[in-house]
């Protein structure tokens, strides 16, 4: 990677820190960089580790979004990231077929029914988080609810699907929590009292999770296309994962001649194609 930053001719370089003065007007700075590591997400039993079990978010009040078949909604400003595999999100895309996407479900290849896959899979949605994907719709159900939660200490963002197997009036209750405390805490959360049964046959079920580049997951029944349906809360857990690593320089500068001065810094790596420029203006008023 080749950073540079170039000074138009107004302005003069005093000090550079952490890259090379070229020139009077230019500073470069160059670095060999490790690359994003994804986690490895995994599922176990939740046991007394979870939240405190289901709640039903119409005991707060919570109304649900209806939503149709083949339907997704875009929730983000939450009051602070979830973590995933390695990453952080603000955004979350909730399918109507009992899935999210972290990151939004921002194209068509992000929305899947049937058959579901099997996680992990490097072929879109990605990212998925799965408490009970199947072909289901919200048509003539309430549809999916979401709220933050906190018991005081820490706060989740709460999803919670109602909705039915896709042609009939058979409903599918379940959530999924997503902890917005610094660190990964998801669980796939159930009704004990209700929990959901398996869709008919042929419809295929798949309760998993994957990282946001399919690389890496797991299901509950890997290479089958009908995972059993849960019996009790699942914590999803990711193993490895690492940010990138990243290039940083500063400079000093004065200003010589009054007028509008510019700083052009422009990015280059093989990674990315083209080159990624920034422009800074700074204006020098006379003394």
């Amino acid at each position: 990677m080749v950073a540079r930053s170039r000074l138009s001719g107004n302005l003069e370089l005093t000090d550079v820190t952490g890259a090379f003065k070229a020139s009077p007007r230019e500073v470069v700075g160059t670095a060999n960089l490790a690359g994003r590591e994804l986690g490895e997400p995994t599922m176990a039993p939740a046991g007394d580790t979870g939240p405190s079990g289901y709640v039903p978010l119409a005991d707060f009040g919570v109304e649900p979004v209806p939503v149709g078949d083949e339907d997704a909604i875009n929730i983000s400003g939450l009051a602070a990231p979830f973590e995933f595999a390695g990453e952080e999100f603000t955004t979350i895309g909730v399918t109507s077929n009992g899935y999210s996407v972290a990151g939004g479900a921002n194209s068509a290849s992000d929305i899947e029914c049937c058959p579901p896959q099997d996680l992990p899979d490097p072929v879109p949605p990605n990212g998925v988080l799965a408490p009970f994907w199947t072909d289901l719709d919200g048509t003539g159900a309430p549809g999916i609810s979401f709220a933050e939660l906190s018991d005081g200490t820490s706060t989740w963002l709460v999803v919670e699907w109602q909705v039915n197997i896709v042609g009939t009036s058979d409903l599918r209750v379940f959530q999924h929590w997503l902890g917005e405390n610094g660190q990964e805490d998801i669980t796939f959360v159930y009704d004990p009292a209700n929990l959901p049964a398996a869709p008919p046959a042929g419809f295929g079920l798949t309760v998993g999770a994957e990282n946001s580049a399919g690389t890496a997951g797991q299901d509950l029944a890997p290479g089958n296309p009908d995972d059993p349906p849960p019996t009790e809360d699942l914590r999803v857990t990711s193993t490895g994962g690492a940010e990138g690593e990243t290039l940083s320089y500063s400079f000093e500068l004065k200003g010589v001649r009054p007028g509008t001065g510019e700083v052009r810094t422009t990015l280059r790596t093989p990674l990315v194609r083209g080159t990624t420029t920034d422009f800074d203006q700074i204006t020098v008023t006379a003394t």
